[in-house]
């Protein structure tokens, strides 16, 4: 459709510019672009994933130096998310950013649980994989440091 070209590539812009920024540890200046597609009428799905998955990696970032608190934002974000309109893939890429919460917030359970819906939702993901195995490699680690 000619009509929301122009919609994607504005969105897709702000997301770019979001990223960038997110990735020069600038995240006030990330997070304010992402709020800016709000303005954008008719904002396609693929670009509402692409602003999400930006924000919920934020949250991740600022964990390390602000706290548990931006986790809690961050895993909030992505539970207040309908994900009825997302694909499968995409759907799984959620469920894997859940998972990298909970693991950071210690709640291995959890994050064990929302890492096995990422994979059942698509297996062939191999960032998914290898998010899933860090943390379980981090659990050993940990459990046998324990003994």
């Amino acid at each position: 459709n000619h009509a929301m070209l122009g919609v994607h590539a504005s969105a897709w812009a702000i997301i770019h510019l979001a990223r960038i920024a997110r990735k020069q540890d600038l995240i006030s200046v990330c997070l304010d672009n992402l709020n800016r597609i709000h303005t954008i009428p008719s904002v396609p799905v693929i670009d509402c994933f692409h602003k999400i998955r930006q924000q919920a990696k934020c949250y991740l970032h600022t964990s390390a130096t602000l706290g548990k608190g931006e986790l809690q934002e961050g895993l909030d974000l992505l539970e207040s998310t309908n994900l009825k309109f997302f694909t499968k893939d995409m759907t799984a890429e959620f469920f894997a950013l859940k998972g990298l919460f909970y693991a950071q917030m210690e709640r291995s359970e959890e994050a064990n649980k929302a890492f096995s819906a990422a994979i059942q939702l698509n297996d062939s993901i191999l960032e998914t994989w290898g998010l899933w195995g860090d943390f379980l490699d981090h659990l050993f680690v940990k459990e046998r440091l324990v003994q």
